[in-house]
């Protein structure tokens, strides 16, 4: 990085919380919403255990779903920044959305951007990019977000995702896969919903607009994974591991070892070996990478917004004085093989 890019303001949405501040709490409490859906049901005709939002009408569609998920977010993250300077100017989004699956195709991804972008409320000027898909994908955009605003390219940007399991024939694709969480499925998850996204600015938008660093970015990574889940070996890491070496390149060890790990292990098989292999090559940058933080207990799994809502409970831990230290790792991978890595750190105030 030429200079320094900082978090100045996240929001989210979830299961647990309406707000970031509610949801990280409720993630550290272990209050979970995972419990039967009012009405949709596997294939045994037994209602699919999962995390709602309990102010979300069950029977909204995937699009709208998503549409109300990402503007109470965004809204959030446009409330908490005037706050800081009624003046402060507007950032364009960079969004991440679900990877193409059975009930989220194309057209549910432009009706969706249509909608936000006819927002009539503080949103309507905003611009959205879709960048990245998947667990993963919010750290692509963060990336990229990154990169931009540490070569003078763009002052801010506001990086998140969003995601919903909750249709019938997203659920169906789950159960087919093995990925639903049901009796004698050992590796299935409580498929959830969410919204999570992150301000970020540089350094000199934060003093000029007087806004106050919550976190420092201190590097973020990708890559594509090359082997299959399904392949004879598995996974062995290695697009894992290459992202994680990207977003720790500026790590000076042993004083910036990692104290906080958030992730998306989520009881599939295959994220918890990508891990693990991860750790035998990369294990020096941490004090210990075997705990690690992820919400899949208590909102379920939050697919597309796994990657900033990591970054949201990075960002709290700091601000209630619960972390273990002072630099975290925020890490995911997507079903389509793209991996992600950001490590942050708390911002001296």
């Amino acid at each position: 990085m030429t200079q320094p890019v900082y978090i100045v303001a996240v929001g989210a949405r979830c299961p647990v919380g309406l707000t970031a501040e509610s949801a990280a709490a409720a993630v550290r409490a272990g209050i979970s919403r995972i419990s039967e859906h009012p009405f949709l049901v596997d294939s045994r005709g037994e209602k699919v255990l999962c995390a709602i939002d309990p102010r979300i009408e069950p029977t909204l569609t995937v699009p709208e779903r998503l549409c109300l998920l990402t503007r109470a977010a965004l809204n959030e993250i446009h409330i908490k920044l005037k706050q800081q300077c009624p003046l402060v100017m507007d950032m364009p989004v960079l969004l991440t959305l679900p990877e193409t699956r059975p009930g989220f195709q194309a057209s549910e991804r432009d009706w969706l951007q249509l909608a936000l972008a006819s927002e009539s409320s503080c949103l309507k000027a905003t611009q959205f990019e879709l960048i990245g898909e998947g667990h993963a994908g919010a750290l692509r955009a963060l990336s990229i977000a990154v990169e931009r605003i540490s070569n003078g390219h763009a002052e801010a940007y506001i990086v998140g995702g969003t995601d919903t399991y909750l249709e019938a024939q997203t659920l169906k694709w789950l159960e087919d896969g093995l990925f639903l969480a049901r009796t004698g499925v050992r590796s299935g998850f409580a498929p959830g919903e969410a919204s999570a996204m992150l301000a970020v600015a540089s350094d000199a938008a934060c003093r000029r607009f007087g806004l106050r660093p919550l976190a420092l970015l201190r590097g973020a990574g990708c890559a594509q994974e090359r082997r299959s889940t399904k392949s004879s070996e598995g996974l062995l890491g290695e697009a894992l591991t290459e992202a994680v070496v990207k977003a720790t390149k500026a790590l000076r060890l042993p004083q910036d070892r990692i104290t906080d790990v958030y992730c998306d292990i989520n009881g599939e098989r295959s994220r918890s070996d990508d891990w693990g292999f991860t750790l035998l090559r990369e294990s020096k940058h941490f004090l210990d990478g075997t705990e690690y933080v992820s919400p899949v207990g208590q909102c379920g799994d939050v697919g597309a917004a796994t990657g900033a809502f990591g970054c949201v409970l990075a960002v709290q831990a700091w601000r209630r004085q619960y972390a273990k230290g002072t630099c975290a790792m925020v890490w995911a991978g997507s079903w389509g093989g793209l991996r992600g890595a950001a490590v942050l750190e708390r911002a001296e105030n």
